[in-house]
This record gives structure tokens, sequence and C-alpha cells, in this order.
């Protein structure tokens, strides 16, 4: 048994270092364009060492045999490489899926690889590995794919790599009888210092009572501008938020000002898979643009008010979540159809952002009203009642009834994210009061509070066109999804993810890994 996994064993509290290996062989050559590709494992690879366990499957390998260069479509519809991991372990453990490169005589633009979130990249923009003991010797390249924290579960992971369709007739001629090697390698660190973001959120209001929803005061950062303040919400799932006007929620994360909504139960992530998770909003907007927009036959030009395929919706998990953007490009803006918006490309979640985040089933439930309170409010939004739910609701526009979910990573914030995150001494009284009157001692009390008028992800539900907004007022207000309003990307952290770094103050934000 080697020392690493006898340290592994027995669980001490340092850092320690198991390392698990596979080996995929890679060997393609052109010819007539086609490219030929094999693998050389004949059998399953299991490591179990202490309370880690990893089985790399042969049946499930990267497959491209005979393929001719693939567009982005083709190469994630590859048969990917799985492996499983499993802790069993009391303790968090975070894991670096790292590519080990021997032989690569290809460009490293020629090649992709994505990994089981689902983006892609070329290989030659994928972070080097410098980690000590991770390059095997012979091994001349090594690449981190992805990293993540992995509580007491079991998660299975996959790779695909495939020839991108940049190759062009005359790359083919230069790349003929190229080949390259490589295997997988996962490296797994034990550590004291990881901490799960939910479980440390969690920790800061430790001992206080979960059965009210007064504010919770701890003490701030030394030298933080912030109050950490926090409440439960009171609702069925009863989460844990940020409250007030300047709480010690911040975060690092896409190298741009985030901000910690709370740790929210029961989170669904499209599977019926439900788990504690922090949700995390864009401190900030990337521009002004629709909810949704329609040619004019259809409600007159001013959108569909159904998330599910809303251009708000098809943008922030498009152009956003696109890492191979090169140039500006325009979103939906105005009635019509009207395609003026200008989207910012350098604005989106870069890969690494990308990796930390997750599928959410979000509630898509509607409400006719903006009179309605915080608490009142989160119901409607995890109900069923929207556009074409009624009796005599007709619709002609291809969408009826509304959606209730949707499954996805980048949406809007809800109005129950925006009324329940009021802090100070109004708290009490904003709970029982109508959003629509958060225009005074409720709005300047709430970190969401700007001047900018801001898009919700919440549907009108007696209407086909309309959805929930925050107007320049602090109120909660309804207007056509045609309407020019600001938006606040929202996500859900992968529930392994972690805080590495800072206090959640802005001096010092929280940074996740």
């Amino acid at each position: 048994m080697t020392k690493e996994n006898e340290l592994a064993k027995s669980n001490i509290k340092v850092r320690v270092y198991v390392v698990v290996l596979v080996s995929i062989l890679f060997l393609v050559l052109v010819s007539y364009g086609y490219f030929y590709v094999s693998k050389n494992q004949a059998d399953d690879n299991t490591f179990v060492g202490g309370c880690f366990n990893t089985t790399f499957t042969d049946g499930d390998s990267i497959s491209i045999e005979n393929a001719v260069p693939m567009n982005e479509n083709e190469g994630q519809s590859t048969n990917p490489y799985n492996f499983t991991l499993t802790n069993t372990c009391d303790k968090p453990i975070k894991y670096y899926v790292i590519l080990n490169v021997k032989n690569n005589s290809f460009n490293s633009k020629f090649i992709n690889v994505s990994t089981s979130s689902g983006y892609s990249q070329r290989l030659d923009t994928v972070p080097t590995n410098t980690m000590d003991g991770t390059i095997d010797q012979g091994y001349t390249q090594s690449y981190i794919l992805k990293t993540g924290m992995l509580d007491k579960k079991s998660i299975t992971e996959n790779i695909k790599l495939w020839l991108n369709d940049g190759i062009t007739v005359e790359n083919l001629n230069s790349e003929s009888n190229s080949s390259f090697t490589a295997k997988i390698k996962v490296k797994v660190e034990v550590a004291q210092e990881y901490k799960l973001a939910t479980t440390k959120i969690k920790k800061i209001v430790e001992g206080e009572p979960t059965n009210t929803t007064d504010v919770i005061t701890k003490e701030a950062p030394d030298g933080a501008s912030c109050t950490n303040t926090l409440a439960y919400d009171g609702t069925v799932d009863n989460n844990l938020r940020y409250v007030g006007s300047n709480p010690c929620n911040y975060a690092s994360f896409n190298n741009e000002s985030w901000r910690i909504i709370g740790v929210m139960n029961n989170i669904d992530d499209g599977t019926g898979n439900k788990e504690t998770r922090i949700k995390i909003a864009k401190n900030g907007f990337i521009n002004s643009y629709s909810w949704d927009s329609s040619a004019n036959e259809i409600n007159s030009g001013k959108g569909i008010n159904d998330w599910t395929q809303a251009d708000l919706m098809r943008e922030l998990n498009g152009d956003y979540l696109d890492t191979t953007l090169t140039a500006n490009t325009m979103w939906y803006r105005g009635s019509n159809n009207s395609l003026t918006g200008a989207y910012t490309y350098t604005f989106g979640l870069s890969a690494k952002s990308q990796e930390l985040i997750g599928n959410a089933k979000w509630s898509l439930g509607g409400y006719n009203s903006y009179n309605v309170t915080a608490g009142a409010i989160y119901g409607y939004e995890r109900g069923t009642s929207v556009w074409g739910s009624e009796n005599g609701e007709v619709c002609n526009d291809g969408a009826c009834p509304r959606a209730t979910s949707w499954t996805g990573k980048v949406a809007l914030p809800y109005p129950s994210d925006y009324g329940l995150a009021v802090g100070g001494d109004a708290r009490t009284r904003c709970l029982t009061i109508d959003l629509v009157n958060y225009i005074s001692s409720c709005n300047i009390n709430t970190f969401w509070r700007s001047s900018s008028p801001q898009w919700l992800l919440t549907p009108y539900s007696t209407n086909s066109f309309i959805a929930h907004y925050i107007n320049s007022n602090g109120a909660l207000g309804f207007v056509a999804t045609s309407g020019i309003y600001f938006a606040r990307p929202t996500a859900f952290l992968n529930s392994s993810a972690i805080i590495t770094g800072g206090n959640g103050s802005a001096e010092d934000p929280y940074v996740f890994g």
C-alpha cells in the first residue's frame, strides 16, 4: 500500500493526495479526409482507498471512429467516457479531473473537450495543470478539465473529445498522420479547510431559532462595510436568506461582483433529485432587453409570457453561456421581434464559472396582480396558475397552457427573492404589506435596490403577454414582455460548491470552488 493510500484510509486531518489513473489511447490517422480513432483499455479500472472510490468504465469510452471533423452539436452527441466518483467520508472531498497528454501532433486548436456540465472549449484554452505529482513521466502536457467538491454521495462524470470543424481542407494535408495519446487522471484532496458553501453560510447562524423570520445579526468581518444579517423566510421551504441594504453576501464569480441570495432548500436539479443549494445573482445587469418579443400577428407583437420559449431565456442560456463567441451579438429589444439589443460577448459566463453552476427546475407559476405580499407570492411562483389554465382562456400563440416549470441554468430573480430580502427595522412591517408598496422604507432596506427597472421570472397568470418586473421606484409591477428592462442573471451553484476564500464583504468577497 502506498503512503498516499495509507493517509487517505486513516483519514488524518491534513491535506492528502490520492491519485487515480486510467489510460485512454487515441490514435488518429487522416485518410481520404476521415479520422480513425481507437482506444487502448480492456477492463474497468476501480480504485478504492479509505472512504473514496473511483470506477472508470471501459464500455462507455469515447468513440469517434471513422468520423470527419465535427461541429459543436455533433461533438456533444458523441459517446462520453464515463467514470463514477464515490465519497463515503464524513468530510467533503475536492477532486480534479486532469488530462495528461503523452503525444499530440495535432494543432491543439483542432481538439475540443467537454465535461459533464455540457460546455466545451478548445484544448488550447483549457487551464494548464501546474500541480505537483500529477504529470506522469513520459507525458508532456497536462490540463485541468474540471474541479469539483464531492459531499457524501456518488456522482458520474464524463469526458468527450472530438476534432472540431475548424479543420479546413488545407489543414487536412498538414494534419495527415497526426496522433493524440492521453489519459485521464483524478486527483483527490481531503482537507479541513474545504467547506461546502451551504454549510459555511448556515454555520453563521448556527444555534439561532429557525421558526422566526426576524433578522439574525452576527458580527461582521473586520474592516468590512457590510452587515452580517440573515433571516429565515418562513415559507414552506424555510430558506435562509441574506437580508438588508448591504449584507455580507458579496461573491467574486466570473471575475465580477455577484450577491448570494441565500441557502435554498428542496431545489430540484431537473431529475427529481432535491438538494440544498446556494442561489446567486449578478450584482448589476448585463443590459436592457425584452423578456420576449413576437411577430405582429402574435399578441400584437408584444411577446409570449412562457419562459420555456422566451427570447431572454434562449439568450441567457445561449450566447451568455457560449464560450466560443468572439464578437458581440444582437438580442431582442422591443415589440415585433425587434432585434436591436446589443449584447457584449465578454459579459458571458466563463467555462470555469459554468462548472460551478448546474441545472435547476425553476417554477413558473404566475399571479394576476402586484397586490401580494412577498411570502404569498412565493407560493404562487410554485403554483400552477398560468395563462391557459383557466376555462375560457384561449391561446393563439402556440403555447397553451403556459409551462409551470423549466429546467436550465440561468434565469431571472423571483418577486419573492426581492421581497423576502428586506431587512432592518422595516422587515416585520414590510413582510405584511403588498409588494406594490415597497417604495419607501422597504425598498431602501434590501440589497436589490436599484433605480433601473428590472425583469423578474414570474408571468402574469391572466394575460398572454405580461410578466412581472420591479419598477424604478422599487415596487412590483407588470408589463408587456416586449418591454425593455434590465436583465440580472440568476443561477444555482452546484450542491458540491465550496467557499475557498473571502469573508463575504465587498472588500473581500467569497470565492467559490
